[in-house]
C-alpha cells in the first residue's frame, strides 16, 4: 500500500471512529441528563415539524398567527392575533389618532390581577353607536372538524351590550342586522350577551357550518347602549381601570376553537340563506 493510501485510510477511519464516539456521548448525554436535554430535543423536533408536517400547532400552546399550520386542534388565543378586520366606530377617530373611539390593549390586567393575558376593550362610543373587530390570521386556518369556539369575558361595570361573531368571509351583500361589517359576514351571530362584572365562560357552536374560504375566525360587535349601571360602593377592594358609566370596558380572553360540543352554547341571531355560510 502506497503512504497517500494508508494515510487516505487512516485519515477514514479516525472520522468513523470520531463519528461513532460522537454518537455514543450524545446518547448517554440524553440519558443521563433528561431535564435540559429531552427539552432540547422536543424543541428541536418542533422546529423540524413547522416544515415538514402541516399539523404544527401544538395542543395547548399559544396560537401563533405567523405559523401557517393550524389544523390540530385546540386553536388557541385567537384574541391576540395582531391582524384585525374593524368596522363601525371601530374605524372612526374621535379627532385624535391617539385617542380612537375603540382602544384595544393586551397587556393591561384588573386590578385584581385576575386577567392573564387577557385583552382590555374600552368603546369611547362615537357617532355610529357601535363598533366591531374580527380576528384574522396570517393565513386561512384549516378549520375542517371544529364544533365550537369558547372564550372568557367580563364587563368592568356589569350591563356592557356585546354581540360575538364567528366564521366570517369576504362579502359584496349588505351586511344583516346586527352585523354592521360591511366587507364580511358570518356565518355565527349570537344575540346581544350583557356581561356581569366577573368573569363568565361563553360558547359558541359551529356545528354545520361550511369552513371554506374563512378568513375571520372570531370577532365581537360592542354597542353603546347599556344594560344596567352598577356604581360600585366605596367600599371595592380593587380601583376599576375606567369607572367612567358612558364607556363601555370590558375583558376578553382565551378564545379558543376545538372539536369538542359546544355546551349550552350562545342564543344566535337567524340568518337569512344568502348570509348564511351553514353547509344546506
Amino acid at each position: 500500500m502506497t503512504s497517500n493510501a494508508a494515510s487516505f485510510v487512516n485519515r477514514m477511519t479516525i472520522a468513523l471512529m470520531s463519528a461513532i464516539a460522537a454518537s455514543v456521548l450524545i446518547g448517554n448525554v440524553v440519558v443521563t441528563n433528561n431535564n435540559n436535554n429531552l427539552t432540547l430535543g422536543h424543541m428541536a423536533i418542533a422546529q423540524t415539524q413547522l416544515y415538514s408536517s402541516a399539523h404544527s400547532h401544538v395542543p395547548g400552546l399559544f396560537y401563533y398567527p405567523q405559523d401557517p399550520f393550524h389544523s390540530l386542534f385546540p386553536i388557541s388565543n385567537i384574541e391576540m392575533s395582531k391582524f384585525l378586520d374593524k368596522a363601525g366606530d371601530a374605524m372612526s377617530r374621535s379627532g385624535s389618532f391617539a385617542q380612537p373611539y375603540l382602544q384595544i390593549l393586551s397587556t393591561a390586567m384588573t386590578a385584581d390581577g385576575n386577567c392573564d393575558m387577557c385583552l382590555f376593550i374600552r368603546y369611547m362610543p362615537g357617532p355610529i353607536g357601535k363598533a366591531g373587530v374580527a380576528y384574522t390570521p396570517v393565513q386561512t386556518l384549516e378549520l375542517t372538524g371544529a364544533k365550537r369556539i369558547v372564550f372568557f369575558a367580563k364587563g368592568e361595570l356589569g350591563g356592557e351590550n356585546i354581540a360575538f361573531v364567528a366564521i366570517g368571509k369576504p362579502s359584496n351583500t349588505p351586511p344583516v342586522s346586527p352585523n354592521i361589517f360591511t366587507n364580511l359576514n358570518f356565518a355565527v351571530i349570537s344575540k346581544n350577551v350583557t356581561l356581569t362584572n366577573d368573569w363568565r365562560r361563553y360558547q359558541l357552536s359551529l356545528n354545520g357550518i361550511d369552513f371554506k374560504g374563512v378568513t375571520d375566525q372570531f370577532g365581537f360587535i360592542v354597542s353603546k347602549v347599556r344594560t344596567q349601571s352598577q356604581v360600585p360602593s366605596s367600599n371595592n377592594l380593587y380601583p376599576l381601570d375606567d369607572a367612567n358609566a358612558n364607556h363601555i370596558v370590558f375583558f376578553l380572553k382565551g378564545v379558543t376553537i376545538d372539536n369538542m360540543p359546544a355546551i349550552n352554547p350562545l342564543p344566535t341571531v337567524q340568518l337569512s340563506s344568502t348570509n348564511t355560510t351553514r353547509k344546506s
